[in-house]
């Protein structure tokens, strides 16, 4: 409903080149993915993505129609007539895979691939009086890529605590290989998050020397 407090919004990034934004509102997460889906299904886009071009953190999903003639947007040859999608960052991506229909699509989409932000009506219902309380936190996730963590602190992740983790020389007399563990809780359950992706861990090591 219109009325509704815009807690959460995410963006299908739509285009020739995936670059204009159309932001969709929940209240909770759920409503946001249903808010999501019933745009996508009333628009139906050819193309269309999860983040605009160059965003360099989180791995990117494209979805496209083929009719089986031309070139799809993130492909250099043309597919058989059908549904695609690919992921990628920067200036990889993956060989496009196929999906079943439309409503495949979308299903995708919003329940792997949908980045979900904070929006204008959001509240930090996890802290009270300064304090981040655990017993709020619905869902848990360990990370260990500092640009990433950064980036799902704006979408509304908590650290929650720190670990370490790495290997033991033989015999186990020293620790080698060692690295910081950023545990990480938000406070709905089954909160969308993407699997960072390994190529980004240049970016960290180029911010975080």
């Amino acid at each position: 409903m219109q009325n509704e407090p815009k807690r959460w919004q995410a963006s299908i990034w739509i285009g020739e080149k995936a670059d204009q934004p159309v932001t969709v509102y929940g209240e909770s997460l759920p409503k946001l993915r249903a808010a999501a889906r019933d745009w996508l299904r009333e628009n139906k886009p050819l193309f269309f993505g999860n983040a605009p071009p160059g965003y360099e953190i989180t791995r990117r999903a494209n979805y496209a129609y083929s009719d089986g003639t031309t070139v799809t947007p993130f492909y250099d040859e043309p597919l058989a007539e059908g549904w695609y999608w690919a992921q990628g960052s920067l200036d990889y991506w993956d060989r496009p895979k196929v999906l079943e229909d439309f409503d495949n699509v979308v299903s995708h989409f919003v329940e792997r691939w949908m980045i979900p932000e904070k929006g204008p009506d959001y509240q930090e219902v996890a802290i009270v009086e300064g304090n981040l309380q655990l017993h709020l936190i619905k869902t848990v996730r360990r990370e260990t890529a500092q640009l990433y963590v950064n980036d799902l602190l704006q979408r509304g992740w908590y650290v929650i605590a720190l670990d370490c983790e790495g290997t033991t020389t033989e015999h186990n007399m020293h620790v080698v290989n060692r690295r910081t563990v950023f545990v990480l809780g938000h406070p709905e359950e089954n909160a969308s998050y993407i699997e960072s992706d390994p190529r980004s861990r240049r970016y960290e090591q180029s911010y975080y020397p």
